[in-house]
């Protein structure tokens, strides 16, 4: 079967041009990525969320953003007591309980007097903990209980089938209603222009391209040259691993013949490749998360606090599952385009990590 690809160069024209235009228009200047908060489900994402679906917030929009996001994402009206309201980021709700069903943070919790509502369990990237979505069930048993995933995945947590829950998306829903209260926001420049910056963020971090133009046009070729780009699409996914799994092997054999007092093999780690290193009871684990993620598993010790330098202490999180309890480091976005000039920086984050336990 013979194809031309000569499509590929028009899109790539296209893609050289977008990211010019980028360039000229300061689309490129992201506050969220300067502050390196992209990713930060509390700091951002959960504080914006809730500051925006709070009636009273600082936005100025009244309880419009809260009713968009009942008929947007929902599907159906707000009717919550509007004069009593609370809407609450990382609300303390007790110890968790020994069986896990009870207690702990809520991420964003959104109740009037009778406490009706929405609880949200919020995750970017962090893992899902143990009954998380029980805990908030059984605090509000009234609430609508949603679970927000970039792509709308469902809980990998959920052991009894009472609990109810609605799976939402930063893709579709977040995407769609951020879009819309942008719009609200026409006369309100301050705010307008946050919400696009936003917008531009969750695109980025879903993989949407912020210029309706540019994806239109791509759309047209594509649907031209349909049965190429079908199989380009049908092995990206195995391009992407292969870049990854040569990146690992590029480590394995680095750390083989300068950590001689560890173990180091490539492993299977949650559906991807990882490279692990092993002494006694201590386990370090590197993996790339969704080929956009550098994360870090740090097995074995009581705290990482030792460990930090080089990190951001905000992407640093203690994680308990069913058999065992570790340290989860988020460290930089990665681009698999350009990931085998990240070999030295990797090695330097779990050489440091080594000099430290």
């Amino acid at each position: 079967m013979n194809h031309n690809y000569q499509f590929l160069n028009q899109i790539q024209q296209l893609v050289e041009m977008h990211k010019k235009q980028r360039e000229l228009s300061g689309e490129n200047f992201n506050i969220f990525s300067i502050m390196n908060m992209e990713s930060d489900e509390v700091r951002t994402h959960s504080a914006l969320i809730t500051e925006l679906l709070n009636p009273k917030g600082s936005h100025s929009l009244g309880i419009e953003p809260l009713k968009l996001f009942y008929k947007i994402v929902l599907d159906e009206q707000c009717e919550l007591n509007l004069d009593t309201i609370n809407c609450v980021k990382e609300e303390h709700v007790g110890f968790i309980s020994e069986d896990k069903t009870e207690g702990g943070r809520l991420d964003i919790v959104v109740k009037d007097g009778n406490e009706n509502g929405l609880v949200i369990e919020n995750k970017i990237y962090a893992g899902e903990q143990i009954n998380q979505l029980s805990r908030y069930s059984n605090r509000y048993p009234k609430a609508k209980i949603l679970y927000l995933t970039l792509e709308g995945n469902e809980s990998q947590q959920i052991t009894s089938k009472d609990i109810k829950y609605q799976q939402i998306s930063y893709k579709q829903h977040i995407t769609e209603w951020v879009t819309a209260c942008s719009k609200l926001a026409y006369d309100k420049p301050v705010i307008r222009e946050t919400l696009k910056q936003y917008l531009f963020l969750i695109k980025k971090l879903t993989n949407q391209t912020t210029s309706t133009e540019m994806s239109d046009k791509i759309i047209e070729i594509i649907k031209k040259n349909f049965e190429a780009s079908s199989e380009i699409y049908s092995n990206f996914e195995k391009v992407l691993t292969q870049i990854e799994n040569d990146f690992l092997i590029n480590l394995k054999n680095t750390f083989e013949q300068n950590s001689r007092n560890w173990m180091v093999k490539i492993t299977d780690y949650k559906s991807t490749k990882a490279i692990e290193l092993k002494r006694e009871n201590i386990t370090i684990r590197y993996r790339i998360k969704n080929h956009r993620f550098s994360v870090y598993h740090v097995e074995g010790i009581n705290s990482v606090k030792n460990i930090l330098t080089g990190f951001s202490e905000k992407n640093v999180e203690e994680i308990e599952n069913k058999t065992k309890r570790y340290w989860y480091i988020q460290n930089a976005e990665i681009n698999p385009e350009t990931l085998a000039q990240q070999h030295n920086e990797v090695t330097e984050a779990i050489k440091q990590i080594i000099q430290a336990l």
